[in-house]
């Protein structure tokens, strides 16, 4: 598949590990954290940021409230604060990509390319009309922007694209 493409080249021995020898080091915790959270470290700003951007500007309210009574966010003001800090954040990004000429209703395209006797298959993100767009939040860009680069690949030899854009 697409995605298992992309895995791989993005962390080969990682891949191998997994895929061929079948050794997993997961570390995920099935248990709640016994802690309070009293501020966002970046990797919970980083996901939070995705999501807020995957939401409509209507649910973005909806979506602080259940977080915070799960205890992804901090309490009461603080998370005011975390909250509206990130979300201007998603809101100049999404002026920025309205400049551009993009929506805020973005789709997926289902690839399927053939070669030879092999077959990729998979889904690309983030499409408006021919043109896919890629965001990265991170300052390690390069692991983006490889994944960019093989999702719009392999979105030019389907012939569903013919632009990117890497924000």
């Amino acid at each position: 598949s697409l995605d298992s493409l992309i895995r791989f080249f993005k962390n080969p021995f990682k891949f191998y590990y997994n895929t061929v020898l079948d050794v997993r080091y997961d570390n995920d915790e099935s248990l709640l954290p016994e802690t309070e959270v009293f501020e966002l470290n970046k990797l919970q700003q980083w996901q939070l940021r995705e999501r807020m951007f995957q939401e409509t500007k209507d649910t973005i309210t909806a979506q602080r409230n259940r977080m915070l009574k799960t205890g992804q966010l901090p309490l009461k003001n603080m998370s005011g604060i975390e909250f509206g800090e990130l979300a201007n954040q998603v809101e100049k990004l999404r002026s920025l990509l309205s400049d551009h000429g993009f929506t805020s209703e973005f789709s997926q395209v289902e690839v399927e390319i053939a070669l030879g006797s092999s077959l990729i298959t998979g889904a690309i993100p983030l499409v408006q009309g021919r043109k896919m767009v890629m965001i990265s939040f991170s300052k390690m860009d390069i692991k983006h922007f490889l994944t960019a680069y093989i999702r719009f690949l392999a979105g030019v030899a389907s012939g569903a694209l013919e632009d990117v854009y890497f924000v």
